[in-house]
């Protein structure tokens, strides 16, 4: 404000920085400014290394029995035809994470939300081959039926799979504990998945992520990385005797602070690995990249994206730097606790990749997830970057415009 010829103030132009002050203040206030600028190049290059974030409460929903009929709040809008057109660089790099979900789908919400990705021209579809699903009733049961729907219905539209195998069936685990506990012989799992590859991998199945977010007790009773160890190498094994062309990834880690018994966090999960002999088992490393609420760039404590360069760090000092770390899951709810607005999600979407691609040592992107699982407000609904009905949130067309190429 500045003050008119009576004293009284009027309405103006503030004053520019630094006028009025002593020549010697001018120069602090550039030395100042100087200062601040070059922390912030130091910090987009380098910066401190962020801790992680605690995970969502839920990333997969449970799987139940597929529905007669789809809801009411899938059927409203029709999606984009999928597209033939030659896939960019960046689309070879981009995906979608889908949860268990997807399993239960109706065949019209399958083929809805599978040409809807197919309309972005992203590469990659991840879905949990689920063991507790395909052997609930023993080691000698086997149902198939709801992957092969999916794998066939993704290759059909000229994209490609990633395997998660996943969870133990009942006979697996000691009485009483949930399919989130490990199974009490590694290589009962990795009988599942051998016989997974033996019957997906001609079909093209290539990648593989053993087991989601080992390091949280929500995906893992009692984290323990020497234990994921043994089933990582068990299961490697097992790929690879089936096919030399596999790429064997890490369980996706969830962003977690350690806390014992409960969780560990990504870069000292990786590094305690290591440390129990995983190494040479795997071909990359899997993350999840999670920062809501808080900004993918953001330098601050909480940032799981940035972990990505301490554990490349980690890599490197074990001499596997030519690996490179996948994100497996990333994204942000647009409702509920920790939610953003749709425009920030589809403002995200382009940092998360404009990022991500930046760094030599990083492998495909996968957003979690493509629909909302309904329209209530909670945050584990409302990942999508489609609503429930299947209409497009502002976040589509950001992904589908960084794909395009």
């Amino acid at each position: 404000m500045r003050q008119s010829d009576d004293g009284r103030p009027t309405p103006g132009p503030p004053t520019p920085a630094g006028r009025g002050l002593p020549r010697i203040w001018q120069v602090v206030v550039v030395c100042m400014l100087l200062a601040l600028l070059g922390a912030g190049i130091w910090a987009a290059s380098r910066g401190p290394s962020p801790a992680p974030l605690n995970p969502p409460s839920v990333s997969h929903p449970p799987i139940t029995s597929p529905p007669t009929t789809a809801p009411a709040t899938t059927t409203t809008t029709a999606q984009p035809a999928p597209t033939t057109a030659p896939r960019s660089q960046a689309a070879t790099r981009a995906g979608f994470a889908t949860g268990s979900g997807i399993l239960s789908e109706t065949d019209e919400q399958l083929a809805r939300d599978l040409d809807a990705v197919a309309s972005t021209r992203a590469q990659w579809v991840r879905f949990d081959f689920d063991w507790s699903w395909v052997q609930h009733d023993g080691p000698t049961s086997w149902n198939w039926s709801a992957i092969d729907r999916i794998v066939n219905a993704v290759n059909q539209r000229g994209m490609s799979v990633i395997a998660l195998p996943t969870y133990s069936p009942p006979w697996a685990v000691p009485p009483g504990a949930t399919d989130k506990h490990p199974p009490s012989n590694p290589q009962d799992f990795a009988n599942f998945v051998r016989s997974a590859a033996l019957r997906y991998v001609p079909q093209g199945v290539l990648v593989w992520e053993i087991w989601n977010e080992p390091n949280v007790s929500q995906f893992w009773a009692h984290p323990d990385p020497a234990a994921y160890a043994g089933l990582l190498k068990v299961s490697a094994e097992a790929l690879r005797s089936v096919s030399r062309n596999v790429t064997v990834l890490t369980g996706g880690t969830s962003p977690a602070e350690t806390h014992p018994g409960s969780s560990v966090s990504p870069p000292t999960f990786i590094k305690r690995m290591y440390d129990a002999g995983a190494g040479g088992s795997f071909d990359g490393v899997a993350i999840h990249t999670y920062t809501f609420p808080n900004d993918p760039t953001s330098r601050i404590s909480s940032n799981a994206l940035l972990q990505a360069r301490d554990i490349h760090n980690e890599m490197v000092a074990r001499g596997e730097g030519d690996k490179l770390i996948w994100s497996t899951e990333t994204g942000a709810p647009t409702r509920g606790e920790g939610s953003v607005s749709e425009s920030r999600q589809a403002q995200w979407i382009q940092i998360y990749y404009s990022v991500w691609n930046g760094w030599p040592f990083t492998g495909p992107m996968l957003w979690y997830s493509i629909r909302d699982l309904s329209s209530a407000w909670g945050q584990q609904e409302s990942f999508g970057v489609l609503h429930a009905n299947g209409s497009p949130k502002q976040a589509f067309a950001a992904f589908r415009s960084i794909l395009a190429g």
